[in-house]
């Protein structure tokens, strides 16, 4: 199994370069910024702008960089149709189980990976500017890559269910769209409903109490984010075993159309004497 897991992540190894590529250069320029802001040109500009540029590059490099752990997953399944990888894995004395396992451990040792780095680098950023690493910001890394973690759990899926990575990509688009496009008509609903006629007073009231309520339930039930993240995780890890270990769809097989060899007059001609002789 070990030496599955090693092919996954050595496949997807140009991806890991270029997003660890993106990631030292992104931190590099927040860490240049604040040395600008603390002894370059920045602090021509007086403290309140410095003030002010510290503190979107202080959280962009915490949390505007740990977006770049979702260029760690590991998801081979086109190119393993695409070598045929998908049909030579079914020779391997493994079960299904440990097939797919062996995808889903590799995406957490990748992300797992990137979120230690992470936050090492959040500590580093933290000691630069001056700041205390606060435990919520751990929170914060860890819930999203256990997000991470789940959307690429159901790209996985599809592509166990459908068998074809075109239809499973279109398939995966379009459930994450319809829910990402429900979930802003249902706010923009509850948005109209509070506030009939427009009204900037209800408008600007709702907002505030869909901020205090959203506030209060990060401070009491935040705990239930990572937790729903890994029932998920763990019921598409089971749907993606039994979608594998599934017969491969009956069909009959494509008809190849092919060319027959020509034959010459004097072929023809010795076909007809053998014929004959017959």
């Amino acid at each position: 199994m070990k030496g599955l897991i090693f092919k996954d992540i050595y496949i997807s190894r140009k991806r890991f370069y270029i997003g660890t590529a993106i990631y030292l250069s992104w931190l590099m320029m927040c860490i240049l910024v604040k040395l600008s802001a603390a002894h370059g040109n920045l602090r021509l500009l007086g403290d309140e702008v410095v003030k002010h540029v510290e503190n979107v590059t202080f959280y962009v490099a915490l949390f505007g960089l740990m977006m770049d752990i979702a260029g760690f997953v590991v998801n081979n399944a086109e190119s393993d149709k695409t070598t045929r990888w998908d049909i030579y894995r079914r020779t391997i004395p493994y079960t299904e189980k440990q097939i797919v396992g062996s995808v889903y451990l590799s995406n957490a040792i990748t992300i797992g990976s990137a979120l230690a780095v992470h936050t090492f680098f959040s500590l580093v950023v933290c000691a630069v500017f001056g700041e205390d690493f606060k435990p919520w910001f751990f929170f914060t890394f860890l819930s999203f890559g256990l997000f991470i973690y789940l959307i690429n759990s159901f790209n996985l899926f599809c592509q166990y269910r459908f068998r074809d990575p075109k239809k499973a990509k279109l398939v995966y688009t379009a459930v994450l769209f319809a829910i990402y496009f429900g979930t802003c008509v249902a706010l923009s609903t509850a948005l109209a409903a509070s506030a009939p006629g427009d009204d900037p007073v209800k408008t600007e009231q709702f907002l505030k109490d869909t901020g205090k309520s959203f506030i209060s339930f990060l401070k009491n039930y935040a705990w239930t984010i990572p937790v729903i993240c890994m029932i998920l995780i763990a019921v598409l890890f089971f749907a993606s075993v039994k979608a594998y270990a599934r017969p491969a769809d009956s069909g009959k097989p494509p008809i190849e159309n092919e060319e027959k060899p020509k034959k010459t007059f004097f072929g023809k001609l010795k076909t007809a004497a053998e014929g004959d002789d017959n």
